[in-house]
């Protein structure tokens, strides 16, 4: 019901108080277990939530059959898939050892017969927990007969039916736990269908016998004197309707069971009973295999009736010694037996363990090593295993090899080499081989170093404040490498020294125009310099020459002045940039910039933050066609035939083909029209 406040019990009734039903658990610790299966526990029908569950991860496995004998997980020594079972009108989750804990199997329940759990062991016992859940059966309350107020009675007409308690045995095997007022058989001499006296094969079997059952020595479906016609029951009994004195028998657990009752005055008179010793089961044998032994049990009953009475009946003395009898002589199955794992098989880095795994098989407390076929039953254990003793450490190339230090002409490169662990943490060189080491420096060679001509950028500022005026730069022939600096054998003609410049926004005026100064005619001290005055109408960027009277009313300024050459200081000078070493999807272009004095010899006091860049990105366009077979370069010096602008001569142009076609090819893409803008101002 909606908002109600009721919870399910442990018996799942639906705010119960959990009086339905009771929990069985308990532990299985004998360690005195033999190789091959061991029964456990037998769960009765219906029980529900039932869990079983080896406390350690071992080499064991868990096995489950009907009460009938058929196999439902792990039997007849063949080990199961993890997964789920069908069995007893229930479905078992089984479930294979993990980190933390060994096999294990669950039902929700609940089942339509009893079920045995077992233990495959083949080695020492860890530990296994078993629980589960069964409904309390509420016994009917007949009406009292006034005669006799402390009997129940039912409706036979010779007599009634009456509740007395019977005690089955003890176990012989260690387990903890609280099983309730329901026997729960685990393992002992006198459990399931092991017994003398169990199911259709004790000596009284059948529907006549005093002693029939199916779980043990002395109980069945409602315990001791039971059938559907016992001795003191039904057509058959040999003592119909007379009276049998309830006892409850020393040593066994409590059961229920029914028994006739009738008037004590019917009574016949009893003689004397005599009591003997009889051995009609005998203990588990002490192995499940390999050659064990087994002892007779003795037991007293009475000679006319055959029914169990208190040892004390009997005479002590006249007790039979036990006699160990041989049992289960078949040979054991065969199991998978390993050694120790061995040293890891690498000093450093990944290794493999190893061990020796042997098929073995037990018989008469000795093991004898057998063909590895006899254990193909059972999941092999690893011989081998992974290891990593510590980690090793190699060689790492950190970077890329380095431009070559010169420009032309041979120099070095380097790049980065370091020591790292296999994890990529680096340490130091000496953790490493030095054998091993790669190279982290190489020669280079950029070839033959050639002249060219060298120059600064453009001066900041125009000659004149209005119109056009003029630039200046400086311009040296000097080799790209070598100290050479003769003014002769640069190829090409010399760039420019001097350029137009533009001032807007004029007003018209009359003035005196100055040309540029003449060069100081020495490079270094005093001289003289001279330059050309005109008088000059500028309007706007229109400059008209008019006659010096004009400018009668200005200053003349002067046209000769003294000049010194003086010390000039250290400046920045550049080559040209070179070709660019893509001609497409980005390439680069290289020129070289130097730090030279008023001689013209390197120096180091120029200022580094004015330094011109002296690399630069070209050709950044997607590539165009390649070129016909046949357009080649013929020439080793065509670059310079390019930057000399010798491709419009047809004879240039077809011995520097390949180089005058991607010329041609740059100066009509629009992406390189200001790069070649530039270049051609200069």
């Amino acid at each position: 019901m909606l908002g109600s406040a009721a919870q399910p019990d442990k018996c799942g009734v639906c705010g119960g108080d959990g009086s339905s039903c009771q929990r069985v658990f308990g532990m299985f610790e004998d360690s005195q277990v033999n190789v091959g299966y061991q029964k456990i526990i037998e769960i009765p029908v219906g029980a529900t939530k039932i869990n079983v569950t080896e406390v350690a991860r071992s080499r064991n496995y868990l096995a489950l059959r009907s009460r009938s004998g058929r196999s439902i997980i792990n039997g007849n020594w063949a080990i199961d898939r993890p997964g789920k079972y069908e069995a007893a009108g229930t479905t078992f989750m089984y479930k294979r050892p993990t980190e933390t804990s060994g096999e294990s199997f669950y039902a929700e329940g609940p089942t339509t017969e009893s079920l045995v759990v077992y233990m495959i062991f083949q080695q020492d016992n860890p530990g296994i927990h078993y629980e589960f859940v069964l409904p309390v059966e509420k016994p009917a309350h007949p009406p009292q007969n006034s005669h006799h107020p402390a009997q129940s009675y039912g409706s036979v007409a010779t007599g009634g039916l009456r509740e007395v308690s019977a005690l089955a045995s003890s176990p012989v095997v260690t387990h903890r736990g609280n099983v309730g007022p329901y026997p729960v058989n685990a393992g002992g001499a006198h459990h399931g269908s092991a017994g003398p006296h169990h199911g259709n094969a004790g000596p009284h079997h059948g529907n006549a016998g005093p002693h029939h059952g199916n779980a043990g020595p002395h109980h069945g479906s409602a315990g001791t004197h039971h059938g559907s016609a016992g001795t003191h029951h039904g057509n058959a009994g040999t003592h119909q309707g007379s009276p049998v004195v309830s006892r409850a028998r020393g040593g066994q657990r409590d059961r229920r069971l029914q028994v006739y009752h009738t008037d004590p005055e019917e009574d016949p008179v009893q003689p004397q009973p005599v009591y003997h010793w009889t051995s009609q089961r005998t203990t588990e044998c002490s192995v499940s295999c390999g050659k064990g032994f087994q002892y007779p049990i003795f037991d007293c009953v009475a000679q006319d009736t055959q029914e169990l009475v208190p040892s004390g009946h009997c005479d002590t003395a006249s007790k039979p010694a036990s006699v160990a009898e041989a049992c289960n002589t078949h040979a054991c199955p065969a199991f998978w037996s390993v050694g120790a794992w061995s040293q890891c098989s690498k000093t450093c880095g990944r290794g493999i363990h190893n061990r020796q795994v042997l098929c073995r098989q037990a018989y008469a407390n000795r093991t004898v090593t057998v063909h590895h076929h006899s254990c193909g039953h059972l999941e092999k254990p690893n011989a081998t295993q992974p290891c990593e003793a510590r980690a090793c450490t190699h060689w790492q190339i950190q970077t890329d090899w380095e431009s070559c230090s010169v420009p032309c002409g041979v120099g070095q490169r380097k790049r980065g080499i370091r020591c790292v662990s296999n994890q990529g943490n680096v340490v130091g060189e000496g953790e490493c081989s030095a054998k091993q080491k790669p190279t982290d420096s190489e020669t280079c060679d950029m070839g033959p170093c050639v002249k060219t001509w060298f120059y600064t950028d453009w001066s900041s500022k125009c000659s004149v404040e209005c119109g056009i005026g003029v630039q200046k730069r400086s311009v040296l022939c000097l080799t790209n490498y070598i100290n050479d600096r003769s003014p002769e054998g640069c190829e090409g003609p010399r760039p420019p020294e001097t350029r137009a410049c533009t001032r807007p926004h004029c007003q018209r005026q009359v003035r005196w125009y100055t040309s540029p100064w003449n060069q100081c005619p020495v490079q270094c001290g005093n001289g003289t310099q001279n330059r050309d005055l005109i008088c000059v109408v500028k309007l706007g960027n229109n400059f008209t020459v008019t006659a010096p009277a004009d400018c009668a009313h200005l200053d003349k300024p002067p046209s000769v002045q003294p000049c010194s050459a003086g010390p000039c200081g250290a400046r920045w000078f550049i080559t040209g940039w070179s070709e660019c070493s893509k001609s497409c999807m980005g390439g680069v272009q290289v020129r070289e910039v130097r730090c030279l004095d008023d001689a013209g010899f390197p120096s180091s006091l120029c200022d580094v933050a004015e330094k011109p860049s002296d690399q630069r990105v070209c050709h950044s366009h997607p590539c165009i066609p390649d070129l016909d077979e046949n357009c080649k370069d013929k020439h080793y010096n065509c670059p310079v035939v390019v930057q000399a602008r010798l491709c419009v001569y047809s004879y240039y142009k077809m011995v520097c083909c390949a180089s005058c076609t991607h010329a041609e090819r740059r100066a009509t893409d629009p992406r390189h029209h200001g790069v070649s803008g530039r270049r051609g101002g200069a």
